[in-house]
Order: C-alpha cells, then structure tokens, then sequence
C-alpha cells in the first residue's frame, strides 16, 4: 500500500513506498531438484514458453526452499496458504509475486503430481485496482511533435494512431502499410 499526501497547493503528490524484504536463496536438496525438474517436465510438455518455464521454476525454488524437507503431496492447501501469508507479511510481496507463486505450485500439483484441482484453490490476492495514467490531447501532441527527426515523427504517430505496440512497428515491412485502402496489416498481433 502506498499512502498519497497532496501539497496544500495541490501541486504535487509525494508517494512513500513499500520495499519488499529479498527472499533468502537455499540451496535445495536432492528431493526438491527432483521435483523442480518433474515441473520443468510438465510445463515443457505442455508446451509453456520458455519464459513461463522460467519464472515458474524461480517460484517453485521459493516454494520449495520452505517444504522441500517434506513430502509434497503431503503438504496441505492451509499449508500453503500460510506460506503465502508469511511471505506477504514477512517479505511483503507484491499481488503479482503472489499469483506467480501460486500459478507456480498450482502447476506443479496440478501437471507434475497430477492431483485434483480441489487440492490446490488456494486464496488468490485481490486484484488491485490501478488507475491508467492517460495522457491528455495535448500531451500526446507534444510527444509526437518533440522529435526533430522525420522517421521518428512517423513512428510515434503511427505506434499512437493504430495503437501499436513498439515490436508491431519495428516488424512492419513495406508491403505491409496499404495507403490507397487506409489501413495496416500486423502480423502476429494479440
């Protein structure tokens, strides 16, 4: 949570943040690495991306730096949950880290252990409601006006008119942009 003071002019807001504590890293045992590979192998077969598989096996190790002397299948859901809430409290973790963590474990239960989903409903964070910072006409005038140089004129532009992402306009080709019909053509857009 970070609490917001606004000036008596109300110019300027200043913001104190919460700085989460680091996890310590533990070295597994010979257990957990069997069981950080049996997760790797699920995701691998059903065919996670390579990101995904790594950030799934960077929250599993936490997950495991705390049980990896015990059995898992043993480990029960308040188990985890209790976790979770330790490392809410302890290493004030964000609600990002914490739904990693349990898509992690969820993962691991669900694809490497193959037990029922039932097992693993763990309490998820309450999504944050976050307020976009939307820029004003004006500001996004002066965005694409500030640049001296023709072609990043044209980037911006473009990247601001269709809503692109920076990689849509760095994989536009030529034979891409159809100007008699007015429109673009993306390929592999979400």
């Amino acid at each position: 949570m970070i609490p917001s003071y606004r000036s008596s002019s109300g110019n300027y807001i200043i913001k104190t943040a919460t700085i989460p504590t680091p996890i310590p890293t533990i070295v597994l045992n010979q257990n957990a690495i069997e069981a950080l590979f049996s997760l790797e192998k699920a995701l691998v077969l059903k065919q996670y991306s390579p990101s995904s598989i790594r950030t799934y096996k960077n929250m599993f190790t936490v997950f495991l730096g705390k049980f990896m002397e015990r059995e898992l299948k043993e480990v029960s859901k308040e188990e985890i949950e209790g976790f979770i809430y330790q490392l809410i409290k302890k290493n004030k973790v964000s609600e990002s880290y914490q739904n990693q963590i349990i898509n992690a474990i969820k993962a691991y239960y669900e694809h490497a252990l193959k037990m029922p989903r039932e097992y693993y409903t763990i309490q998820r964070p309450k999504k944050a409601l976050s307020i976009p910072n939307v820029l004003s006409s004006k500001e996004v005038l002066k965005i694409i006006q500030a640049p001296k140089n023709l072609k990043h004129k044209a980037i911006l532009t473009t990247i601001y008119s269709g809503g692109l992402r920076i990689s849509e306009v760095i994989n536009l080709r030529i034979r891409d942009i159809h100007s008699e019909e007015g429109y673009l053509y993306i390929k592999d857009s979400k």
